[in-house]
């Protein structure tokens, strides 16, 4: 596969644009969970007592296998974000008082996400603090999966490069 799901130059499909969902909704795979122990990998099966994700480790991301046919591939893609913000919102506070007067301008989005695109696949990229709570152990971390040399776990796009986009600035302050 290569390259084929990065978010720089010549990047995979990562978002999208089709009848009935929100306009460059970003289309990946859905993870449910690290897996914390063999006992977990070895339970992961299809329907057929199939491994799901044979090659999974301790401390390696769960993909869900959305179509149940055993295999973690393209077709396992599906919605798992929406750029396009719910409410979009501003407001402005005048105050006077015995010769005071104060200020306050603010405006923000709420209901979107956000490509955590600075992370990218294969080990390459920067992390953030969050990796500092990355699984190091059974019931170290359900969210963040363990580093490794080849950065298997980053190497395909789903929702964990997917956050919340929701914010509010305070663009001016006067008094």
């Amino acid at each position: 596969h290569g390259n084929t799901n990065s978010l720089y130059a010549n990047s995979g499909e990562f978002y999208r644009a089709a009848n009935g969902y929100p306009v460059g909704y970003f289309w990946g795979l859905r993870t449910a969970g690290v897996f914390q122990t063999e006992a977990e990998v070895s339970t992961y099966k299809n329907k057929t007592g199939k491994l799901i994700q044979p090659d999974a480790q301790p401390g390696d991301l769960r993909y869900v296998d959305i179509n149940e046919d055993g295999v973690i591939d393209n077709n396992d893609r599906t919605q798992i974000g929406d750029p396009n913000p719910d409410f979009l919102y501003g407001f402005n506070v005048s105050l006077d008082y015995k010769g005071f007067d104060f200020f306050v301008q603010a405006s923000g989005v709420t209901g979107n996400q956000l490509v955590k695109s600075w992370r990218g696949p294969g080990g390459r990229g920067n992390y953030t603090a969050e990796i500092l709570d990355r699984w190091t152990g059974p019931g170290s971390s359900n969210k963040i999966p363990r580093v490794t040399e080849d950065g298997k776990n980053w190497a395909q796009f789903s929702d964990l490069y997917v956050y919340d986009g929701s914010y509010m600035r305070i663009s001016t302050i006067t008094l």
